[in-house]
């Protein structure tokens, strides 16, 4: 973006806004199967229903923002037509998809609206060049960088990595007969039951938390990546010291988030298992009733994912808080909370200081963070209030 004329700092925001709805399900789910693994769902369908529905807000909220950025108002009203059909192919493409596979829920919309936006970009509307780029406030021509050489290759050939993942994850994820015999392999170690002095007692597992790796999302993006990286170099588009930026980067940034989760899941099971937790819960359910609390959840998941940059990480560290409040206050449901926790945590994304630091630091204006933040607390002050009341109103009419 900085390269095509962006202001940095706006080359910056963009992305942090633009990503945010998809944190949950994007990377295959990867977020949504963390959850699973913290808490106990039963009502897994309505729980997805619900986070899609929440998760449509900040997705609109960010098309209309970004245009916002770009020409105000006139921005706004040019690019509405094209903000709704985007929005309804990743909205209601989610959450059509969560009801049937929840790892592709994120990834087939996102990839047929970035089809669809190349058909928008031939119609008449769009194809001629916009009037509003004079007096936009978002490009700045002397940060566009130099023409660079590279490597020649189709656009096809560019997005074979693409192509391959969403070939292998629709046959191995999306075939119910190919998805049921690859599911069959899990190892779970069997733990026994304790108690503890105040008589919190946890039952004995066979097989505790199963894992099954050859359904794992993660399997798929590492052998794509795999493969992204050997299909890359046989066309020559990587430098000398490419891989050694990649190792950098993998230590520099995976292996601490890595830690981090792995930190907070020993954490949240030490809580759990120890009866923390369901002592918490019970504090809050005398303070607090089914409605604020559900309210408070979307908060308690922006706050999460400030705290560790990562969707992921706020709820698997708050998620079993969430499932002892529910079994020790009436009339609130896992569905709704999970809900707007997860959604609190996807927009939360856009003001983790990891991330806007990372954002920075790529867009070459580190020590401007504060300037990012000026945008994304903004989008993620009116997205976390819409997620909240639109929590609560679900909260109501499920009662």
């Amino acid at each position: 973006m900085v390269g095509i004329g962006v202001k940095p700092v706006l080359a910056v925001v963009i992305p942090l806004i633009g990503h945010s709805w998809a944190n949950t399900f994007g990377t295959l789910a990867v977020a949504w199967f963390a959850t699973k693994n913290a808490v106990p769902i039963e009502n897994e369908a309505a729980t997805l229903l619900f986070s899609s529905l929440l998760l449509w807000i900040p997705n609109l909220l960010a098309g209309l923002m970004i245009c916002w950025l770009y020409a105000k108002w006139k921005g706004v009203k040019e690019g509405l037509p094209a903000v709704l059909i985007i929005s309804l192919i990743h909205g209601g493409g989610q959450l059509l998809l969560t009801q049937i596979n929840p790892a592709l829920s994120n990834f087939v919309p996102a990839t047929l609206a970035l089809g669809v936006l190349f058909l928008l970009a031939r119609m008449k509307t769009y194809q001629n060049k916009s009037e509003l780029e004079t007096s936009s406030d978002i490009l700045d021509e002397k940060h566009s960088s130099a023409p660079q050489e590279h490597a020649h290759v189709s656009l096809h050939k560019a997005f074979m990595p693409y192509y391959v993942l969403t070939v292998v994850t629709v046959i191995m994820l999306g075939i119910p007969a190919i998805y049921d015999v690859l599911h069959q392999f899990e190892y779970g170690p069997p733990f026994p039951a304790a108690h503890t002095g105040h008589g919190f007692q946890v039952d004995a597992e066979e097989s505790y938390s199963p894992l099954s790796p050859l359904t794992h999302s993660g399997l798929y993006l590492f052998v794509v990546c795999l493969f992204a990286s050997l299909w890359y170099k046989h066309f020559g588009m990587y430098k000398e010291n490419s891989f050694k930026k990649i190792r950098k980067g993998v230590f520099g940034n995976a292996v601490g988030a890595s830690l981090a989760i792995t930190g907070f899941l020993v954490m949240t099971e030490i809580m759990s298992g120890s009866g923390q937790t369901t002592i918490v819960a019970m504090g809050i359910a005398e303070i607090s009733g089914p409605g604020v609390y559900v309210a408070l959840s979307s908060l308690m998941g922006i706050i999460g994912a400030f705290m560790t940059s990562s969707n992921t990480s706020s709820n698997v560290l708050f998620s079993p808080l969430h499932g002892s409040v529910v079994q020790t206050m009436d009339h609130l449901e896992l569905p709704q909370v999970i809900a707007a926790q997860t959604a609190g945590a996807a927009i939360g994304n856009a003001i983790a200081p990891a991330n806007v630091m990372l954002g920075t630091s790529t867009a070459g204006v580190s020590g401007k963070e504060p300037e990012v933040l000026k945008y994304t607390l903004f989008f993620v002050s009116i997205a976390g209030i819409l997620v909240a009341a639109a929590a609560v109103f679900l909260h109501l009419a499920a009662a």
